[in-house]
């Protein structure tokens, strides 16, 4: 797993996609070092799927943690 800490590059993000996909990376934000707002917003701006978004900001998560 690799997360989006730290990071706000569109680039960044859909080279992590194609080098380890979706499956394998979890949103994170460095706060309080970091705003949260300007992470959250990146995420749910960046130009990815819907789903791959969705497994991002919440369902691998939840599969990593066992939390469903």
């Amino acid at each position: 797993m690799i997360t989006t800490s730290g990071n706000c590059s569109p680039e960044a993000l859909i080279c992590a996609l194609l080098a380890v996909g979706a499956d394998h990376i979890l949103f994170s934000a460095d706060y309080p070092y970091a705003p949260l707002d300007r992470r959250t917003q990146f995420v749910e701006t960046a130009p990815i799927s819907d789903i791959d978004r969705e497994k991002i900001c919440h369902i691998n998560a939840e599969r990593l943690l066992r939390l469903s």
